[in-house]
């Protein structure tokens, strides 16, 4: 199994590369880490607002102050190419990695409809939104007549999907690796003989291991005796130019 470091050295170095494939434990090292490391910086851009609302002025506007924009920005095509690796992997077509864009755009519209339509459509009745509106209309229904209940199942469905969709995609990045060799290459495997750390795969002297592990007891003592004696006498005809 791949480990966090070789994980993120494959982040770092394959961050252009969309081809290859990925396992599920280099996927989920990586994101670890970000997620880790996103929390952090989610912290300290909170006590930084926090300080600004308690000294009654305006946190700041610009997105470039906020770490967490620079973290987000600076690993997003990373990302993109090793969820489209992963999905490789498990033998996935490459056009599943935009799903969570697409849960970041219906999360968005849902909460910009749904606020705008409960802060003016209450006062007059009317959006200028339309999104907005119909979701305001479907979600007063559920509270109206039982005939008006599809308006509300409808809105339930829409309110759901920024979380079905975040879901799905877990779903996808922990799907299983393909076995064998598929249309995206080899199977990413651990290169290390477990209890040695040496790498195997291209290890030419890798098929003489057995011999080393092999117990014959060594030489006999005749044996011995013969090499001993085999060594003196090419010592004395090539070394010395004596004859036996």
């Amino acid at each position: 199994m791949i480990g966090p470091f070789t994980a993120l050295e494959n982040f770092i170095f394959k961050a252009f590369n969309m081809f290859g494939r990925a396992s599920r434990a280099e996927y989920f090292w990586v994101m670890l880490v970000y997620w880790g490391a996103m929390i952090g910086l989610a912290y300290l851009d909170a006590l930084v607002v926090w300080d600004r609302i308690m000294a009654f002025s305006l946190p700041p506007l610009n997105p470039l102050a906020y770490g967490t924009v620079y973290l987000f920005v600076i690993t997003l095509i990373p990302r993109v190419t090793l969820s489209v690796r992963r999905l490789h992997d498990a033998g996935r077509a490459a056009i599943w990695a935009v799903l969570p864009y697409c849960g970041f755009v219906i999360g968005f519209w849902v909460v910009f409809g749904t606020l705008t339509a409960l802060f003016v459509g209450v006062a007059n009745g009317q959006l200028a939104f339309p999104a907005g509106t119909t979701l305001f209309q479907a979600f007063m229904s559920m509270f109206d007549t039982p005939g008006q209940l599809a308006d509300g199942t409808r809105v339930l469905m829409v309110l759901g999907m920024p979380l079905l969709v975040p879901a799905l995609y877990l779903l996808l990045m922990a799907w299983p690796s393909a076995r064998g060799e598929n249309g995206f290459g080899r199977p990413v495997r651990s290169n290390a003989i477990k209890g040695t750390g040496k790498a195997a795969e291209h290890n030419p002297f890798a098929a003489y291991a057995i011999l080393a592990c092999q117990d014959d007891g060594g030489p006999t003592e005749a044996q011995r005796v013969a090499n001993k004696q085999e060594v003196h006498s090419l010592y004395r005809q090539r070394v010395l130019g004596l004859s036996d």
